[in-house]
This record gives structure tokens, C-alpha cells and sequence, in this order.
């Protein structure tokens, strides 16, 4: 009997869909579902056809969405590449660790050894298990990676069978891939190194290797909807390990809510009841959702401009902004002097969470 499978395709927000392949997820089964987990950089909510974008379409997301269930209210744990898929793997927030902003292309392994993460619980149930794509969490001991020789610690020694990886972001050297511990049809004669050395103007990459990427989707079995029920990227970890029916141990996922229910769209299940954000780590920015409430906490006292057409710069901002997301989704308007009742609850509440020690 084939093991099922746990597949992440990590390419370059995260539009929140749920969908399971080839399998039924009734009750009365013990069949565990084969799980595919898409996530893609540089993806707003607003840029897929299925969430109103018109000036795009994206019908094969479009489709997705209308076979499973969409979720208005699903968020990544943090602003960049890095620290999001931190928090996915291992179910603990990012700013707990240090060294978990965007990872420069020499970075060694973020994720340690021993490290329960979504990949090793759902070994534990049986499961293979493989990544595919963008890494970008390091690789190699302490002294980094060695592009020339093995690339371990990397993902097989945190609950992966196999993986083929685009190391770190499209847009740094090396580019190269990553198959389990060693750079594939690496000349000894031409040794990589990481510089300000450009790849050369033929080296395959996703754009020109594009139709070798294809894949054949199975429908699942989840009724077609929309949910509002509030799921996030790294709560992944304690559902997935929870619909697989294996017990993470209580020392792992400490930040991961079993949202199984939601994601499968149970009658009467819910979402989180709150979510705290971060941006890439090191500024001590967050945000903090609860029910229609948003805390803004800089504590760097500066944010970034989020409009993509305009230069990339900070401004002055406030220590705390208060928005309310149900008249305000755009979070344009601040209304803390409004609310200050609920601006001291929410304040308090986020340096709990922030300030916990989870160990």
C-alpha cells in the first residue's frame, strides 16, 4: 500500500484556498488525504480573478477556489519570504527566533535538527514527504553552506524525504537547484561561487524551463464555499497533523491552532480568534487581529510604503494605530483616540503573546 503524501510547492501574502486531492475526508475513512501546500511570494489578496482582481485573470486559481473553499479572512504570519515559512514549517511565530528575517543567500540552516515541523509530524503518520521550490531557510551547519560540496542540515533533516529546491530568491546568486544534500551536474571544473558573479543569459529557470512544471490536479471532496473564518499559513502545522490523526508533542507548534475543521469546512467550525503579524522580524513591527479589531504596534516607530508603483521607503508612524476592519478594511483610518478601552485590551494582549517565553 502507497504511503499518501505531503507535497509543498513553494514558489515566489498567500491567497488562502483549501483543497484536498484524491481522497474522502468522511469520517468513517481512515484513509489519511493527500495534502498539496502551494505558496507563492509576492501574491496579494487583491490579485486573483476569484477575489475580484479584473486587472488579471487567474482562471486555473479561479478554479481551485470554486472546487474548495475560499477564505476572505486567511493571512500569512509575516510581511516576507523567510519568517512566513518559518512559522508554516514549525508552527511557532518567527520573532520567537532569532536569526529569522530575510535569510541572506549564505545563510546556514534556519529550522535545526530535531526541530518538530509540519514535514515530520506527517512522517510520523506515514506520510512521504517532499518540497519543491523556493527554500530560501538556509542550508548547511553553522560555517553556511557548501555549494560544492554536501548541503546538509536542509530539508531532509527536519522531516523530508526529498527535495528539489531553488535555494533562496530568484533574483540571488547562485542560481542554482538543490536536489536533497547536492547541487545536480555540478562541474568540479567550475566551481560556484557566491559573489557579485551573474548567472549566465541561458541558465534554465522557471520562466524559460516552464512547460517541464506541470502538474495534473485530482479533484477533492470539500464542498465548494466561502469562509470567513479567520486561518492563517502557520496554523497549518497543528491541522495538518491533526487531520493526518498524528499528536504533536507539546513542546512543538506552540503558535500552530488546529483550524482542520475550518479548512474542511465542517459545519460549526471556527477559525482562530486572533493573529499576530509581523513584518521581517528585526523592527519590532506587528499587527494584531482580533474579531473585527486591528492593532498596529511599531516599535520602530516607521513603516513602509505597501504602494508597489512607488518607491520603496519608511515614514513616520504612530506607536499604536487602532482600525476598525469592518468600516476600514483598508486600514486607512485610525481610531485609537476613538477606543481606548479596546486599544489597552488589545496592547496587553499582544505583549503577552509577543513577550511569552513558549519553551
Amino acid at each position: 500500500m502507497s504511503k499518501p503524501i505531503l507535497f509543498l510547492l513553494a514558489a515566489f501574502a498567500t491567497v488562502f484556498l483549501s483543497s484536498v486531492v484524491n481522497t474522502s475526508l468522511r469520517a468513517a475513512t481512515s484513509v489519511h488525504p493527500n495534502i498539496i501546500v502551494i505558496m507563492a511570494d509576492d501574491l496579494g489578496y487583491g490579485d486573483v480573478s476569484c477575489n475580484g482582481a479584473t486587472a488579471l485573470q487567474t482562471p486555473n486559481i479561479d478554479k481551485l477556489a470554486a472546487g474548495g473553499l475560499r477564505f476572505t479572512d486567511g493571512y500569512c504570519s509575516a510581511s516576507t519570504c523567510t519568517p512566513t515559512r518559518y512559522s508554516f514549517l514549525t508552527g511557532d511565530y518567527a520573532f520567537r527566533t532569532k536569526g529569522t528575517g530575510i535569510a541572506p543567500p549564505n545563510a546556514p540552516a534556519i529550522i535545526k535538527p530535531g526541530t518538530e515541523t509540519v514535514a515530520s509530524l506527517l512522517a510520523k503518520a506515514g506520510y512521504a514527504t517532499g518540497v519543491v521550490g523556493k527554500w530560501h531557510l538556509g542550508l548547511g551547519g553553522n560555517g553556511g553552506p557548501d555549494w560544492n560540496g554536501e548541503l546538509k542540515p536542509g530539508p531532509l533533516e527536519i522531516g523530508f524525504d526529498s527535495c528539489f529546491l531553488l535555494p533562496t530568491t530568484n533574483d540571488r546568486v547562485p542560481q542554482v537547484y538543490v536536489q536533497d544534500h547536492r547541487v545536480p551536474n555540478l562541474d568540479p571544473a567550475d566551481p560556484l561561487w557566491v559573489g557579485n558573479k551573474k548567472p549566465s543569459k541561458d541558465y534554465p529557470t522557471g520562466v524559460s524551463e516552464r512547460d517541464s512544471l506541470r502538474m495534473d490536479w485530482s479533484q477533492g471532496h470539500i464542498e465548494p464555499g466561502v469562509s470567513d473564518a479567520m486561518v492563517c499559513t502557520i496554523d497549518l502545522a497543528a491541522s495538518l497533523a491533526a487531520i493526518a490523526g498524528q499528536e504533536v508533542p507539546g513542546n512543538a507548534c506552540q503558535d500552530s491552532v488546529d483550524v482542520s475543521g475550518a479548512l474542511l469546512g465542517r459545519d460549526g467550525s471556527q477559525g482562530r480568534e486572533s493573529l499576530v503579524q509581523q513584518d521581517n522580524g528585526n523592527r519590532g513591527n506587528f499587527g494584531y487581529r482580533k474579531g473585527k479589531w486591528k492593532l498596529q504596534r511599531h516599535d520602530s516607530g516607521r513603516e513602509y510604503n505597501v504602494v508597489v508603483e512607488e518607491p520603496l521607503k519608511a515614514r513616520k508612524v504612530p506607536e499604536f494605530m487602532l482600525f476598525d476592519l469592518d468600516e476600514d478594511p483598508a486600514e486607512q483610518h485610525n481610531v485609537i483616540d476613538s477606543h481606548p478601552e479596546i486599544a489597552v485590551q488589545m496592547k496587553t494582549e499582544l505583549a503577552e503573546i509577543v513577550e511569552r517565553d513558549p519553551s
